[in-house]
């Protein structure tokens, strides 16, 4: 715990710069013609007009700080400062047959509206200016009433008690899947969060499905959540979702993951009809995002010393690195082998005849330890039956295997060296990337 406060304290002196932007809850009200915000920790009201003057508004959208709005009633889609609220181009779209939903995918803009004859159409246009790209991309046989975009796929929901939700390639609006998720009875508003689709009913349920294979994420098609809160249009950040009545004016909060009930009446107070919500997270100071970066760093950090060395490609390097250790193993036995210290004084029995005196040859006489004067004597067979004095004992010499743990020990702890710089280098990019 000291540690990190001592982290804190330190990442907040390098970098002191912080935002006073907060996160910001969007409720599009179609009774009051206006959006408002709220604060999505508290429920708290924030403006109950942050942009007024709308006829209609219906689904709306946050991108790079900017809301989208579409006006049902006018035809258009506007386009607002999505912390102040102000114009920035109103309308940026017009001449639209009441568009329902608008979803926002780099600088491309994708409207989900109504056609002439009672079919609907998603158009394409850039988010920046308006600018039409293909009005046209996808033709649909019903009205469209939710739409998501991702991945370059869009997700749209319409029908009716034989409602589906399809999948289409977002660049040349071409059918991917026609029935990604089928028999979905009256599909309302639909959020793509991941690789998780949510979907709202008319029946007031929501469901979950897996936005590959379309697979309901309960047994037995049962709901994702049980609660029956006439549920319509939908919200997302982190694990919270927010879910707001088409009925009762209420919006609740869920755990996204469970489906369990976090506040049931988070948002009180609102007309029975809620056209769209959307929501945008308190940014992060710099600071705080280092700290908790550095926190989660270095909780796995054990853990990614043992996934690193499995995890991916890296199995391909465990081979050359094996074959690294041996060859630095190898390396350090030959040098080592040759600067070994000459070996001590030995003496050597000469075989004399029976009758030839006993002499004693010194070896190695260089070193200082080896200076002893041992003279050659001459002695009779019963004196030289007399042991001479026994030498001090001498270290034994260093073997090989000595050598070759050594060699494995670096050689090892290079390997671990390396391994753990590829991956933390990776997992560090990517946690700062989330992070910020």
């Amino acid at each position: 715990m000291k540690g990190y406060l001592l982290t804190s304290l330190v990442l907040a002196a390098l970098f002191p710069g912080g935002s006073d932007a907060r996160a910001q809850l969007y409720v599009s009200r179609p009774t009051t013609g206006a959006i408002a915000d709220y604060d999505p920790e508290t429920g708290a009201l924030l403006h109950a007009t942050l942009v007024p003057g709308l006829a209609n508004p219906r689904g709306i959208a946050i991108a790079d700080g900017d809301l989208y709005v579409a006006d049902y009633a006018r035809g258009t889609v506007a386009k607002f400062d999505a912390a102040t609220g102000a114009e920035i181009a109103a309308p940026l779209l017009n001449g639209l047959t009441w568009p329902q939903a608008v979803a926002v995918s780099g600088s491309d803009l994708y409207v989900a509206s109504f056609d002439r004859s009672n079919s609907g159409l998603i158009g394409k246009y850039n988010a920046l200016n308006g600018d039409t790209i293909n009005r046209r991309l996808v033709s649909l046989i019903k009205c469209p009433l939710g739409l998501a975009v991702a991945d370059n796929k869009i997700y749209v929901s319409y029908g009716d008690v034989f409602g589906c939700i399809a999948e289409y390639d977002a660049t040349t609006g071409a059918c991917l899947n026609p029935m990604l998720v089928s028999h979905v009875n009256q599909p309302m508003d639909l959020l793509l969060s991941g690789n998780e689709l949510f979907v709202t009913t008319e029946g007031g349920t929501v469901y979950k499905y897996d936005a590959t294979t379309g697979a309901n994420v309960r047994s037995m098609s049962r709901p994702f959540i049980f609660e029956n809160i006439q549920a319509g249009a939908l919200a997302i950040s982190g694990d919270t979702l927010y879910v707001a009545s088409s009925q009762t004016g209420i919006i609740a909060k869920y755990d996204a993951a469970t489906g369990i009930p976090l506040s049931s009446s988070f948002i009180t107070g609102l007309e029975q009809d809620i056209g769209g919500l959307a929501i945008v997270p308190a940014p992060r100071s710099t600071a705080s995002a280092y700290l908790e970066a550095f926190v989660t760093i270095r909780e796995d950090f054990f853990w990614l010393l043992i996934v690193g060395a499995f995890n991916r490609h890296y199995l391909i390097l465990l081979p050359l690195a094996f074959l690294f250790v041996y060859v630095v193993a190898r390396w350090l036995f030959l040098f080592f082998e040759k600067r070994l210290p000459a070996t001590p004084l030995e003496t050597v029995a000469v075989e004399k005849p029976p009758d030839a005196p006993l002499e004693t040859t010194p070896i190695a006489p260089e070193t200082p330890s080896v200076a002893l004067a041992l003279a050659v004597e001459t002695a009779s067979p019963a004196e030289s039956a007399v042991p001479a004095p026994a030498s001090p004992p001498t270290p034994p010499p260093e073997t090989k295997s000595h050598f070759l743990i050594l060699g494995l020990a670096f050689g090892a702890l290079l390997l671990a060296g390396y391994l753990t710089y590829l991956y933390l280098s990776t997992y560090f990019l990517s946690k700062f990337a989330e992070f910020f």
